[in-house]
């Protein structure tokens, strides 16, 4: 049996009073250090597309809905611990479901499922900067839940690429400036291959989060996002190798 993941409330009123702070805190005795990702997430997309005062006005001339005021949430534990996050139904657990709603993309690391979480996952890679949905609007299962398993003989290395996270409004400016048009202009996909060429600089600054699944060897490592309001992709850190397929479940 695995433990509830579940940040304190008093550790979620210190990151809204003060969005870059640690907090610390424990789960049945094992500590943990958490963190926003990227506080005012708003600001840093403002700044990388120049459009700062105009961003509200972006998003309803497109009809592309941009909710978080910070973006991802972080969370690396002292000591390995499994964590229940879905019952047998395979229903994401209310904590975790009200952090992803709050920051979006949920990063924790030296944690796994227990090993007797269910079925075995699929296992998936995808092109490289091809940011998308997993699940289409009419599927029941809205949640994506990766996984890194350390007991897993290919997934307790190192994985040499990563995931990378973007709200959607991000992936339509970045495709309108990459199309040179308004964005406006552009209708709203559920794919873009995009950043290919700079996808460094908008990890610099800060309007694509990177799980890089680089934890030492034998280390589990987790990731959760709602597929509605946010993008993902594989991202070749070194273009001429994949990594391994990464573990997925969809959940309710």
């Amino acid at each position: 049996m695995g433990h509830r993941f579940e940040v304190g409330r008093s550790g979620l009123a210190a990151l809204a009073a003060d969005p870059h702070r640690v907090i610390e805190g424990k789960i049945n005795g094992s500590a943990y250090r958490a963190r926003i990702a990227i506080p005012d997430y708003a600001g840093a997309i403002a700044r990388h597309y120049s459009c700062a005062g105009e961003l509200d006005a972006i998003c309803r001339l497109t009809a592309v809905d941009f909710d978080f005021r910070h973006f991802g949430f972080v969370c690396d534990f002292e000591q390995p611990i499994d964590l229940d996050l879905f019952d047998q139904d395979y229903t994401l657990d209310d904590s975790a479901r009200a952090l992803i709603h709050r920051y979006g993309p949920v990063i924790i690391r030296n944690a796994q499922l227990p090993a007797d979480a269910s079925e075995q996952p699929q296992r998936n890679i995808f092109s490289n900067l091809n940011f998308h949905f997993d699940r289409g609007s009419n599927q029941p299962t809205q949640y994506s839940l990766f996984t890194r398993d350390p007991r897993d003989p290919v997934q307790r290395r190192p994985r040499t690429s990563s995931t990378v996270f973007a709200a959607n409004i991000v992936a339509h400016l970045q495709y309108a400036r990459e199309q040179r048009r308004r964005p406006e202009e552009l209708s709203w996909q559920t794919r873009y291959d995009i950043f290919l060429k700079d996808i460094k600089k908008a990890l610099h600054d800060d309007v694509v989060l990177e799980h890089r699944w680089d934890a030492p060897e034998g280390t589990g490592e987790i990731s959760m996002l709602y597929n509605r309001p946010v993008l993902h992709a594989s991202y070749y850190r070194d273009t001429t190798a994949k990594g391994y397929p990464i573990s997925v479940r969809y959940l309710k």
